[in-house]
């Protein structure tokens, strides 16, 4: 029924409930749903986002200013 093997606990346990009558087509109403567009993106309830965060940039820029500082002042003292 469902691919996900880690789902089948509770796809069973939805079953049993639905089909010994513990959960209606009203309790349904009362704890609406949404699915998502892409399903393939998103398990029990996780999305993943892909927008950087900017901590990183700052991060890797301090990194950077960092590296060029050293080379240059071994650059600095080479030279004499």
């Amino acid at each position: 029924m469902h691919d996900d093997p880690a789902a089948q606990p509770f796809i069973d346990q939805a079953t049993a409930a639905v089909t010994s009558g513990a959960w209606t087509a009203e309790d349904a109403q009362a704890y609406p749903t949404g699915m998502p567009d892409d399903t393939s993106i998103q398990r029990f309830g996780i999305v993943y986002d892909t927008t950087p965060d900017p901590a990183g940039f700052l991060l890797l820029g301090s990194g950077v200013v960092a590296v060029a500082s050293l080379w240059r002042r071994r650059a600095k003292l080479v030279r004499g």
